[in-house]
């Protein structure tokens, strides 16, 4: 079976759509573009290798079903989708308008699902293909000025994990991939920047601004190691289901789930004892309610699983992160064991006990954390 595939790549006319375009063409794949101008019809023809660019607006959804009905009668059927159009907008919250959001959201968000909804079902009837959408480590994390954005990307990172459960049975592998900065027009001629208006925010926004403006060309990810990196995972059997690039994204990324870990962890008495404690109210002979338990802090721990892989072309400057999901479901597990080995009204079975229930120190009453 050849190893040669067709992918159909939005927005190819810069940054990182442009880079793997010309990856996966030098690797021998025949490239279906789209672009906005007649212009850049020429441009990306004019590239080496089986290059074929359509004209599209990613908001004009009946085009978009043309373009993809089109591609898949004229040149043969679409193996790797990757859906990379989109813009950023930078603004606070409070100085951006109702139409900015709705600008951001047709473009990053409605546009994706566009393009997803037109090439989904020729997939699904063939049993096979691969969905990647280029979200953003800013899918996972936030910084100030960018809530719209944020907004938009946060949406296709839960459309996109939804999917990938509900395909997976028909052959379909679905993956988000999340950049760091990278040397792209991302935050230059692609990004939106609302006026300023309100100076209670100055001291917070106008350094951040200032810096995405002056840094805008210079960002340490190369598009190139990002889309060699984007090629590894197309090519392997069970790709990921997100795909961290650079650096800065995984350590960005790690720092927020960590800072949501601590959060949840210091408000876990709320989250889940609480309900408890109103379905079992404290009796005689019944240990209180204590804070958070060790072994729940062992097992959301060890349902983290972070991978990391150097970057395929030998550099320093464009690792591989595959960050997994979080899965809590063995905490609250350990956490209703638990109860059950230190409730001293219910009998156990000789035998061994299980690895959660540890023994006491004594003297320490049941409840309070070691």
């Amino acid at each position: 079976m050849s190893d040669t595939k067709t992918f159909l790549i939005t927005g190819v006319s810069t940054g990182l759509g442009r880079a793997l375009a010309r990856a996966a063409l030098a690797a021998g794949h025949r490239v279906v573009g789209t672009v906005r101008t007649p212009a850049d019809v020429h441009a990306f023809e004019a590239l080496a290798g089986d290059a074929h660019a359509r004209i599209l607006d990613v908001t004009d959804h009946d085009a978009v079903d043309t373009v993809v009905d089109e591609t898949e009668r004229d040149l043969g059927p679409v193996d790797v989708l990757v859906a990379n159009a989109g813009y950023g907008h930078d603004g606070l919250f409070e100085e951006s308008s109702m139409d900015d959001l709705r600008r951001q959201f047709e473009v990053n968000v409605y546009g994706t699902v566009a393009v997803i909804k037109a090439v989904l079902p020729h997939m699904r009837k063939r049993r096979s293909g691969h969905i990647i959408a280029v979200t953003s480590m800013g899918g996972l994390i936030t910084m100030p000025g960018l809530s719209f954005y944020h907004g938009s990307k946060f949406a296709v990172e839960g459309i996109l994990e939804t999917l990938g459960k509900e395909v997976a049975g028909f052959g379909i592998h679905v993956t988000a991939v999340e950049p760091g900065s990278f040397r792209t027009d991302w935050a230059g001629r692609s990004m939106i920047r609302a006026p300023r208006v309100i100076a209670d925010y100055d001291e917070l926004f106008e350094p951040l601004r200032a810096r995405r403006i002056h840094g805008s060309g210079h960002q340490p990810g190369d598009p190139d190691k990002a889309a060699a990196a984007v090629l590894r995972i197309v090519a392997a059997d069970q790709p990921p289901t997100r795909l961290l690039l650079g650096t800065d994204a995984l350590r960005l990324v790690q720092a927020g789930r960590d800072a949501f870990e601590r959060e949840m962890v210091t408000w876990a008495q709320l989250s889940g004892p609480q309900r408890g404690a109103s379905r079992r109210p404290s009796s005689p002979g019944r240990p209180p309610l204590g804070p958070p338990q060790p072994d729940l802090l062992v097992a959301v721990h060890a349902t983290q699983r972070l991978h990391r892989d150097t970057d395929p072309l030998g550099g320093d400057g464009g690792r591989i992160a595959v960050l997994g999901d979080w899965r809590f479901g063995s905490a609250i597990k350990g956490a209703r064991a638990r109860s059950t080995c230190a409730s001293p009204t219910r009998e156990r079975t000789p035998r061994t006990p299980p690895s959660f229930c540890r023994p006491r120190r004594p003297g320490r009453p049941t409840g309070t954390s070691s």
